[in-house]
């Protein structure tokens, strides 16, 4: 009976998504990438990246900016989407809620292209501590997207904002 539950243990463990401890993004930011994906600094960026090996010829990735934006997070997801429109020809796939570990926030899924390629990126929009608009957006190739989303969400729903 031991060398039973002793199994059962160790398959459900084998079948759980291995999460690494939080990593740092700067900023106070973090999450909880699995094992698969990486974290690194990226020439420009303020905050580190994640990214994990190519799918279907793109590097789906997790990168973040905080922007100054004194009205509601409606207007600021709003405007966003409209930028989005205008400089990317972006199609809205949907907007929902979104928690995060300690934050509420609105979760906008777009296709777009970027750079010739088509992607779909999923804008995950919240408020620190500071007032700032922090968006989180996880970009992944079109073809891949539906896989990757319930990936992005999960490493999105560790996030911890300042």
């Amino acid at each position: 009976m031991r060398k039973r539950i002793g199994f059962l243990v160790f398959s459900i463990l084998l079948s759980s998504p291995m999460v690494c401890s939080a990593e740092e993004l700067g900023g106070g930011y973090s999450l909880n990438p699995p094992e698969n994906w990486t974290v690194k600094r990226f020439p420009g960026a303020t905050y580190k990246i994640v990214i994990t090996q190519p799918v279907n010829n793109f590097s789906p990735n997790i990168n973040l900016v905080e922007d100054e934006f004194s009205g509601s997070m409606d207007e600021y997801v709003a405007s966003s989407l409209e930028i989005l429109q205008q400089s990317y020809n972006a199609r809205k796939v949907s907007e929902t809620s979104f928690s995060a570990d300690n934050a509420d926030g609105v979760k906008l899924t777009a296709d777009t292209e970027i750079n010739g390629k088509k992607v779909r990126q999923i804008f995950y929009f919240f408020q620190n501590s500071l007032g700032q608009k922090v968006v989180v957006r996880a970009t992944s190739g079109r073809k891949s997207a539906s896989a990757l989303e319930m990936e992005f969400d999960s490493i999105l729903h560790t996030f911890r904002v300042n």
